[in-house]
């Protein structure tokens, strides 16, 4: 239940940074962002993570952690679960970045109904990555990047620009805006 307006972020390592772990527990919810500016932000635009370990966002895309998260076993849900849920955030403009959004949800606990609305990144290396989540809106999105700009796998309801998809399954789906 925060109202977050009217940032601007200067060179920092993530721009709007949700992360937790298995563990951890808690829910995170209805929280609506609004006009923020950002420019050479060094790692995401806007990251939601659920599998944070301790290491700056930095460090973990330099050492390639990302990519052994992809292949996890399913746990059960209890008060143990952390989750990201219910948050909106509109009209993002970003100058320089290397990846405009990462979500990443764990396979019992996917991140959920995420709305994200004029946002644009302009001189990305890469543009947005989801795995794992339910519910994504992401409208009016325009990013510059070197490489495809949208790829989404293990997720449902996602509904990008308009068009929408009910399931993405661990084949994945790769667009460009």
């Amino acid at each position: 239940n925060i109202k977050v307006s009217d940032c601007q972020f200067l060179g920092t390592d993530v721009g709007l940074r949700f992360k937790s772990t298995r563990g951890r527990g808690g829910v995170v919810e209805n929280i609506y962002i609004k006009d923020m500016s950002m420019f050479d932000i060094q790692t995401d635009v806007v990251t939601f993570d659920l599998y944070y370990g301790g290491k700056s966002a930095v460090e973990v895309l330099n050492d390639g952690d990302q990519k052994k998260q992809q292949l996890v076993d399913m746990k059960k849900v209890d008060e143990t679960t952390p989750a990201f849920r219910n948050i909106d955030i509109n009209h993002v403009i970003c100058r320089g970045a290397r990846r405009a959004a990462y979500f990443n949800g764990l396979p019992e606990m996917p991140v959920q109904n995420i709305s994200i609305k004029d946002m644009e990144v302009n001189n990305a290396e890469q543009g947005i990555v989801i795995n794992r989540t339910e519910g994504v809106t992401l409208e009016n999105i325009k990013v510059s990047a070197k490489t495809h700009t949208f790829d989404a796998k293990n997720s449902k309801n996602v509904t990008v620009n308009g068009k929408k998809y009910k399931k993405i399954d661990e084949k994945g789906i790769t667009l460009d805006f």
